[in-house]
């Protein structure tokens, strides 16, 4: 929707809202918003009301992604105007993840004067991508429903991924007044850091990505950084055939800094959690290291944004990762799969390698290394890149099937053939 088409929707908003506290009964509270149960036949004297969003257990998303589940409404009034009308077909538009027309829907239902949808639009413009018009009707929604919870917790969401940590950290802690969430809890402790740093850190910038440091003696390595990286973005890019348009943070702490932030393993180099963060601040990193690692990390980084909302498998990541950072891992990988007698089953490779101690952590990203490896030996990049972007509208695994025409169980054992001991 243009920027004009926006604005005299959110006039007409306006318009009808004033209209009703007009002719209101002064003093006198308004009444909750009914919350219809599923399937339910609202009565017949009364219009279909809009689902209340404020206190939904079933919406639930992260920075950057936003799945919404909604209760339907599967039948209005008879006596429900047409705009009352077209804004349930909104919410069930929504709810069912046709985002687009959820929009046409709810712009239909506001040129009628309906009331209390912006944050159904909102919700639908985050997850196409729009993020102007989202953020317009986010704030709209926190205006028409101060006590939505849900509203101030995407309008935190948005203003995040716009890096506005202290207008992130204000709207989620409105969200938390409203209702206590642990979702929430976690981002606030996640941005307080990053607003620390936004506030106190120097940046350094490129089109595509941005380099937080924290004093002078640190520029240098920001800008072989920010070097390295314009690298990734193309070579990478070729590889997968994604070049992400979202402006990539890193920010570079010194390892006392980089362990109490993100509270990761001692063996960690760094870590990709929306941000890039490096342990190199205050040191003189070898070239060649550090070019591996930020690579490493920037294909993190695409991947993830490349198939937002879909999570990826942890070992496809990392196998990824360890084969476009640069150099042969091949006899490392071969040394420290030897040492297993069996190959580790993928189902346990799924979820971060975070909590695994170095050994085991080690026999994983050895394991990943090779699979990826040997995917890319036998069937090039492109059925990689093909299989990253299939990944974001269905399951990992129906999609690893459809490229390569097996299961991943089936490539691991081909890729460990001759590698492992005997059991």
């Amino acid at each position: 929707m243009s920027a004009h088409r926006v604005w005299f929707l959110l006039v007409g908003l306006a318009l009808a809202a004033g209209a009703y506290l007009l002719f209101s009964a002064p003093g006198v509270p308004e009444s909750p918003p009914l919350r219809p149960p599923v399937s339910a036949t609202p009565a017949p004297d009364a219009p279909a009301p809009a689902p209340d969003l404020s206190d939904n257990d079933t919406l639930a998303f992260t920075p950057g992604q936003f799945p919404v589940t909604i209760i339907r409404i599967e039948q209005t009034a008879p006596n429900a105007t047409p705009g009352e009308k077209a804004a349930a077909q909104g919410w069930n538009a929504l709810g069912d993840g046709r985002d687009a027309d959820a929009v046409a829907a709810f712009e239909a239902a506001a040129a009628q004067g309906v009331t209390g949808i912006a944050f159904g639009m909102a919700a639908a413009y985050h997850r196409l991508k729009q993020p102007a018009e989202a953020m317009l009707m986010a704030r709209q929604a926190v205006v028409e429903r101060p006590d939505n919870g849900q509203a101030w917790k995407l309008l935190g969401v948005l203003r995040y991924d716009q890096d506005d940590m202290k207008g992130a950290v204000e709207a989620w802690e409105k969200a938390r007044a409203i209702r206590q969430d642990a979702q929430v809890d976690e981002w606030l402790a996640e941005a307080r850091k990053d607003l620390d740093v936004n506030e106190h850190f120097l940046v350094g910038r490129t089109r595509h990505f941005k380099v937080h440091f924290e004093g002078a003696g640190d520029a240098y390595t920001a800008n072989r950084i920010l070097d390295i990286l314009e690298d990734a973005y193309s070579n990478v890019g070729l590889a997968l055939g994604q070049y992400p348009d979202k402006v990539v943070d890193t920010i570079l702490y010194t390892e006392q800094q980089f362990f109490d932030v993100t509270q990761s393993p001692a063996w960690a180099g760094g870590i990709f959690d929306g941000k890039v963060r490096l342990p190199v601040a205050g040191t003189e990193p070898d070239p060649d290291e550090l070019r591996r690692i930020v690579t490493h990390e920037y294909v993190h980084a695409a991947l993830t944004l490349a198939t937002l909302p879909a999570v990826l498998p942890t070992w496809f990541q990392e196998g990824v990762a360890m084969n476009l950072e640069g150099g042969d891992r091949m006899a490392w990988a071969r040394m420290r799969a030897a040492r297993r007698t069996t190959p580790v089953p993928l189902v346990a490779l799924t979820d971060s390698f975070l909590g695994l101690g170095k050994s085991d952590a080690e026999a994983a990203y050895a394991e990943s290394y090779l699979l990826v490896h040997s995917l890319l030996d036998r069937f090039g990049t492109f059925r990689l890149a093909d299989l990253v972007t299939r990944a974001r509208n269905q399951s990992f695994d129906t999609a690893f099937r459809e490229v390569y025409g097996e299961s991943a169980d089936q490539a691991l054992a081909r890729a460990m053939e001759g590698l492992v001991q005997p059991g």
